[in-house]
């Protein structure tokens, strides 16, 4: 009896071995990435992994065996702390927190692609303490654990001690998540794996992630399904004629304006019919379409129809780096087309995922395997299918390795008539292979063989500008080392903007080109980013990245300044018009319903949840943390608080409209990609007999 007694508190502390080490994790994680967070937030991130421990620690001490239970118990750290370093170093290299899916999906390709990326995060000073951190109380466990853990088999009495135990955790957590502004969008409505890990810690992210997949699979909580956009205007904006961003138009002005009637960017699709016929999500889905209201045609409509068309999606570009000295050509391009004075490039999934938003127009709701599950549904509205029905040649072209991300799968599905060409199907043999590889051998030896089967629509790739920055372990920035290393500014800093100038190199001479064919004013060349540059610092978290700050000027303090960049439209034919300037706050998702529009297509503004910027439709640029920024002011979820613009009215009940719009739109986005909803408007509706 004795010996009983005096082994009885050893079981229970052997049930706590598992909780008291994700707890541990989840604090070393937290302050090893994000570093901060709302200080109630810490709440929930110590209590959340403590309930799972307890549950898992039940299910390890079924079997009677004693020795087996410890062992597994240990395993199972080895197992929790090789997802949290997986993790961690995801976060180092990316600044964003990879959904499993993605983490499974990309892989293969960081171990076969990028081992040099790999072996310097692990090796660094972080990675190894990190690693030292994570392992030690497993080795310690493996050592003493015996002493600590009796491994007994689970008892109903073990069973009833651990179910108060997680009452008591449920108890104090769910009141806290449910009542706290911040926690309760994050946990719910708001729902973003970011904001999730962010606020509630990794383990809770992927359980809020794999329920969400698996409910969202069987048509269930999807956000958009529903929701209507409803307007709240006050009397005073009524009565002013108010429109953006507080300024009084001119009644006189709003007259003559009014006397110009432009047709709706719709189709001939009616969604409220479809609703009724279809039923069920994709009834839900129509419903929610046909609750919004779309947006005028405009003076801009069609003016780039019949255009050639080239759309670059550059790697790690940032406009930080454009000058009219060191960049005459990304100057020129940026300030003699359209001219965007407040853009915003998304960072959501790396390089794929700012592809996605790019070609799609859409959030990446499936984070990295967004486009490979795209890539099976029917890719109706992307620029590569709408202009290859219009008899445009072209392909889409990279630097990088052919199948890297699937794109060997995924970019032979977004509708352009010829192959995707990579490194690995052709293009090894036109561009010399070093890391980074040259866009302006890309260029020069892939745009020959389109620029005389007019129109064309090319879709390119870049890679120059990549991460590592440095003489040593980037070609590129070593190749144009001389032009930058007179600047006063950080070495890795100098070895970026040389990485870029090849991209600068690309474009003077695809200009030149067109210039030379006299074909300028006839093509049209978009730039975009596909994320900021990650790679420049170790750290992600905000005030922890120096060498953003020093390209910036800033330090950027939530993801919207973070993610600030420059959009390129531009057509020689422009430069011979006054200077178009758009200055209300444009993004990633903007982009594909613009062109739509400047090229004249058929497209239905409300299948989109950006906007054409020369439109009537309201602007709204979101993220998937759920922040937002329209041009009365700025919204930062993970702070529940919205900063107006200065002179901004804010009507009644904005705040609470703009949410939900946003909510919509984020839903809207996993609903696309998860019903194959763009096959379903066209076939379902009779658009395409």
């Amino acid at each position: 009896m004795i010996n009983q007694k005096r082994r009885r508190p050893l079981k229970i502390i052997g049930y706590f071995v598992l909780p008291v080490y994700l707890i541990y994790c989840e604090i070393i994680f937290k302050l090893f990435t994000v570093k901060t967070c709302p200080p109630i937030a810490w709440i929930p991130t110590v209590l959340f992994p403590a309930a799972i421990g307890l549950i898992i620690s039940m299910l390890t001490g079924i079997p009677r065996n004693k020795k087996a239970n410890r062992i597994s118990r240990g395993v199972l750290m080895c197992i929790f702390a090789v997802l949290f370093l997986v993790n961690f170093f995801i976060y180092k290299q990316f600044k964003v927190f990879y959904e499993p899916g993605t983490v499974f999906a990309g892989a293969a390709g960081v171990a076969t692609g990028f081992m040099d990326h790999v072996a310097k995060l692990v090796f660094s000073a972080s990675g190894l303490i990190a690693i030292g951190l994570y392992f030690a109380p497993i080795i310690l466990y493996f050592i003493f654990g015996d002493r600590i853990d009796s491994g007994e088999r689970t008892s109903i009495y073990n069973v009833l001690q651990l179910a108060i135990v997680l009452i008591a955790v449920t108890i104090i957590n769910l009141p806290i998540v449910k009542t706290n502004e911040v926690l309760k969008g994050a946990y719910s409505e708001r729902y973003s794996f970011q904001s999730a890990v962010t606020d509630f810690g990794l383990l809770t992210g992927v359980r809020l992630d794999v329920t969400r997949t698996a409910l969202r699979h069987f048509g269930i909580n999807s956000t958009s399904l529903g929701k209507k956009e409803e307007v709240v205007m006050s009397p005073e904006e009524y009565e002013n004629n108010i429109v953006r961003e507080g300024a009084i138009v001119d009644k006189a002005l709003a007259e003559v304006a009014a006397s110009i009637v432009y047709e709706k960017s719709v189709m001939d699709i009616d969604f409220a019919k479809l609703a009724e016929e279809t039923g069920g999500s994709l009834g839900a889905i129509d419903e929610y379409v046909a609750s919004l209201t779309p947006s005028s045609q405009n003076e801009y409509t069609g003016i780039f129809k019949g255009k050639n068309l080239i759309f670059i999606t550059a790697e790690a570009f940032s406009d930080s780096i454009v000058s009219p000295e060191l960049t005459p050509t990304l100057y020129r391009l940026m300030t003699k087309g359209i001219n965007f004075t407040d853009y915003t490039q998304q960072a959501s999934a790396g390089t794929i995922g700012g592809e996605y938003q790019n070609i799609f127009g859409l959030y990446p709701s499936a984070a990295g395997e967004s486009f490979m599950k795209m890539s099976s549904n029917l890719t109706w509205f992307t620029m590569g299918s709408e202009l290859t029905r219009q008899g445009y040649s072209g392909r889409p072209f990279h630097n990088g390795e052919y199948t890297y991300y699937d794109r060997h799968i995924t970019h032979n599905a977004i509708g352009y008539p010829d192959e995707y060409m990579a490194f690995g199907n052709g293009l090894e043999d036109l561009v010399t292979d070093s890391w980074p590889r040259s866009d302006l051998e890309m260029f020069d030896t892939t745009l020959e063989m389109y620029i005389d089967k007019q129109p064309f629509n090319l879709y390119y790739m870049t890679v120059s500008g990549h991460s590592l920055y440095s003489v040593t372990a980037n070609a590129m920035s070593s190749k144009n080392w001389s032009y930058v290393k007179n600047m006063d500014a950080s070495d890795t800093i100098k070895a970026y903007y040389a990485a870029n100038l090849e991209l600068e190199f690309a474009l003077e001479s695809l200009v030149k080109t067109l210039e030379d064919k006299g074909i300028a004013k006839d093509t049209v060349i978009v730039l975009a980013a596909d994320h900021f540059p990650y790679g420049l610092d170790d750290d992600g978290a905000f005030g922890s990245m120096p060498y953003l700050a020093e390209l910036y000027g800033f330090a950027p303090t939530n993801y919207l300044e973070r993610d600030k960049n420059g959009l390129i439209i531009w057509c020689g034919e422009l430069e011979d018009w006054a200077t178009i300037t758009v200055d209300e706050p444009v993004s990633s998702f903007d982009i594909l319903p613009t062109l739509l529009n400047l090229f004249g297509l058929e497209w239905d503004s409300r299948l989109f949840p950006g906007r054409d910027v020369f439109s009537d439709a309201e602007p709204i640029v979101f993220n998937g943390m759920y922040d937002w920024k329209t041009d009365r002011g700025t919204y930062l979820s993970s702070k529940a608080e919205f900063t107006p613009k200065e002179g901004a009215v804010i009507p009644p009940g904005y705040v609470d409209r703009t949410n939900s719009i946003v909510r919509g739109k984020m839903g809207y986005c996993w609903d696309v990609l998860n019903y194959d909803y763009y096959r379903h408007v066209i076939e379902d509706s009779g658009y395409q007999k």
